[in-house]
């Protein structure tokens, strides 16, 4: 029986008695008191019904929007979750979340949370989950439909760390929503450490590889066996390969620590490519690959950050030499994509591509395909993920083909710039 069903039905028997009474009151004319204490009796009564309905009615309104039961799953739950209405208003929370805002229970359950909270540090933390936009320090949509998920930081001492999951739900025939919260500052600065150690281990690496690369590069010029030359050409490929590995973590580990800041020249996109094959020289005569690279006149030249692209492109082109068959073929095709400010690179081989049921895993960290492993054991995993981190820096996608055996195509789109765009600061996450 809902609260409307209830009242009427309080109200037509307290009106039905009241009628009653005072029907009774007036067929009694001799009797003055008497009439009068009916009347009194029959206003009680009204009072009685009124009162009623006002206690059914408030205590509807303080009846748990969850059942018991879920109350005590969601409080032994490891984050934290909190239920509001359409108006912001804070239905529940577990232990968890009131830890988190860092604010007592009586002081925000059944209360409003407004934008205005932006503005009193003492609910930073709540106003942060809710207003992002208004509250965080920095923040990152990771996703948005049908669940929207953001990773959030708060100016506090050290920098709290939020990823907060918003959920619509329906609860006894009311429209609410959910928030996840997983605080995430400890783990964050975990990975900042470890972060900052490989930043000054790849340092020290490169600075010695640089050097020594440097003298084998003298040494070319000496008057050396065939034997000698073909050691110093095996030890510089080596040791630019394992530049290369190092210049890779570095861009993870600034990636992590503090995202990357773009640097757009006017490149020439031959020279990028080539500066990639003289890396890779040693191994395309080794397999006896067969290169082609075909670049339309329109995108010869255009804005980019050289640097990252080169970056980008490296392990994408690298693979398909290593695990090219011999005498394969190796085909890249740059071209202006029509009817759209975007760029077009293909890089196709002849290799031994990817397993159908590996494919959606390729772009994982450290991930290694089982036949990749076969080909090359002395690998990380750690360049197709980089990838792609580092082509969506530029706002591009990549994408690929593949049939085991057969051979598989890389597709990366990135946008094409004539002029240097407006925004060529840090990659906006936000």
């Amino acid at each position: 029986m809902d609260s409307i069903e209830k009242f009427f039905r309080i109200f037509w028997i307290g009106l039905i008695s009241l009628w009653l009474i005072l029907i009774g009151a007036v067929l009694l004319n001799d009797f003055n008191y008497l009439k009068l204490s009916l009347i009194l009796i029959g206003l009680v009564l009204s009072g009685w019904a009124l009162a009623l309905f006002l206690a059914i009615k408030n205590s509807e309104e303080k009846e748990d929007i969850l059942d018991p039961i879920f109350q005590k799953i969601f409080d032994r739950v490891a984050n934290g979750i909190a239920i509001y209405d359409k108006k912001f208003k804070l239905i529940y929370f577990n232990n968890d979340f009131e830890q988190i805002v860092g604010l007592d229970r009586d002081v925000i359950l059944n209360q409003t949370v407004g934008s205005w909270m932006v503005q009193d540090r003492r609910y930073q933390r709540l106003a942060g989950i809710f207003f992002p936009v208004l509250a965080a320090l920095k923040f990152e949509v990771i996703d948005e439909k049908p669940i929207e998920i953001i990773d959030v930081s708060l100016q506090t001492d050290p920098v709290c760390r939020l990823r907060v999951i918003t959920i619509p739900i329906n609860v006894k025939k009311q429209e609410l929503a959910a928030k996840i919260v997983v605080d995430l500052t400890v783990e964050s600065e975990r990975i900042k450490k470890e972060a900052e150690f490989l930043n000054l281990t790849a340092h020290h690496i490169r600075t010695p590889l640089s050097q020594i690369k440097w003298m084998l590069e003298s040494m070319k010029d000496e008057r050396l066996s065939d034997e000698g030359k073909e050691l110093v050409s095996q030890a510089l490929k080596v040791i630019k390969n394992t530049l290369i590995l190092t210049e890779l973590i570095l861009i993870d580990v600034k990636m992590e620590i503090e995202g990357l800041k773009l640097k757009y020249e006017n490149n020439d996109m031959a020279e990028t490519i080539s500066a990639i094959f003289e890396l890779l020289n040693e191994f395309v005569r080794e397999k006896n690959i067969k290169v082609s690279i075909e670049i339309d006149d329109e995108v010869k030249k255009f804005y980019y950050d050289r640097q990252i692209l080169i970056l980008a492109l490296y392990p994408i082109i690298e693979n398909a030499v290593v695990y090219n068959k011999s005498g394969g073929e190796l085909k890249i095709s740059v071209e202006k994509i029509t009817g759209r400010s975007e760029v077009e690179i293909k890089i196709s081989d002849t290799g031994i591509g990817i397993k159908a049921d590996e494919r959606e895993h390729i772009f994982e960290k450290y991930y290694r395909g089982s036949n990749a492993k076969d080909v090359r054991a002395d690998s990380f995993g750690l360049g197709l993920y980089l990838s792609r981190e580092l082509v969506r820096s530029h706002n591009g996608s990549v994408s690929f083909e593949s049939e085991e055996n057969k051979g598989t195509t890389m597709t990366i789109i990135i946008p094409f710039f004539s002029e240097p765009p407006v925004s060529s600061g840090l990659n906006d996450k936000n």
